[in-house]
């Protein structure tokens, strides 16, 4: 953030913002689990598709989702058959690209929910119901 101060002089300085109205239900869930706040994982790592990585990459068949880095054995997402390489394009109702990365779809779901997760491989459409674990 650059700001013009009071005395005409500039201001540099990073800001991070929630509303409210995400941060209140954030607030209520971490007060009722005691101070914890669980978050759902898929069991894999990924790497968001933004324009620099799809510059970078050469045999992409979308250029919006998350490629999977590496599927964590006997996970969630390995028990759903979902391979390394495989793009994720949505979880449930959220798409995912880059205006909505994959944590943050994921953000609309709770550990031990069931979700459909639509997946690119190699540009055939895939379907993969997934049980959510709780990330540690």
């Amino acid at each position: 953030i650059l700001r013009q101060g009071r005395g005409s002089q500039a201001v540099e300085g990073i800001a991070f913002a929630l509303p409210a109205s995400r941060l209140i239900p954030i607030a209520r869930k971490i007060i009722a689990e005691a101070g914890q706040y669980p978050r759902p994982t898929l069991g894999l790592d990924h790497l968001d598709l933004t324009a620099e990585v799809v510059a970078r990459s050469q045999r992409l068949s979308v250029e919006e989702g998350a490629i999977v880095t590496q599927v964590a054995r006997s996970g969630p997402a390995d028990s759903a058959g979902v391979v390394q390489g495989d793009i994720i394009t949505r979880v449930g109702d959220q798409d995912v690209n880059r205006d909505n990365p994959l944590l943050n779809a994921l953000m609309h779901f709770e550990p031990g929910q069931t979700v459909r997760v639509v997946l690119n491989r190699n540009g055939r459409i895939i379907e993969a119901e997934v049980r959510l674990a709780k990330r540690s």
